[in-house]
């Protein structure tokens, strides 16, 4: 996504947003639970895929708990439930 960012604006939010996947730390957790696009873009998958992907890799799989809570956390404590309702999770 770096190469085809036409600017440095762009390149930065390709590089937040890796962040926030990847480098995880409250601070970021607390910085994504106040963006709309990345809630939305959080309960979409977990409403299509729900928790298979944590079923399916060995490595999720491990921590299955605190994965499964920290989804019901992020759902929970949103700044956004008109989304919740919208996405009926």
């Amino acid at each position: 996504m770096l190469k085809v960012a036409v600017n440095q604006t762009e390149k930065m939010q390709v590089i937040k947003i890796y962040n926030y996947l990847y480098k995880f730390s409250l601070e970021r957790l607390h910085a994504l639970l106040k963006t709309k696009s990345m809630v939305f873009l959080i309960l979409f998958y977990l409403k299509e895929n729900s928790f298979e992907r944590i079923k399916n890799s060995p490595n999720m799989r491990r921590y299955k708990n605190a994965y499964i809570e920290a989804f019901h956390i992020i759902i929970k404590h949103n700044s956004f439930k008109a989304l919740n309702l919208a996405m009926d999770v």
